[in-house]
């Protein structure tokens, strides 16, 4: 998964010049394909390595959401059965 320094270590000069320095602000810079294009001309990294981050970031995201929300139910005292994978 894509962690916030690994978008300091890949790219980041890149990724800065244009204003880039945290994953939410990469997930709105890429939210949809015009504007990956438009940050794949400004930055040189590929659409597809775009694609392929913003991916990760957002699942890393909802799986920190989703933590979030179990440690606050068994915090009321709720039994939360999780998966197994």
């Amino acid at each position: 998964m894509l962690q916030e320094n690994e978008i300091r270590k890949i790219k980041s000069s890149q990724l800065q010049r244009i204003g880039i320095r945290k994953p939410s602000e990469l997930l709105e810079a890429c939210r949809s394909g015009e504007k990956r294009k438009k940050v794949a001309a400004l930055t040189g990294i590929s659409e597809e390595r775009l694609k392929i981050w913003v991916s990760q970031t957002f699942a890393r995201q909802d799986s920190e959401l989703a933590q979030k929300v179990i440690r606050i139910l068994e915090a009321d005292g709720l039994q939360v059965i999780k998966p197994t994978d």
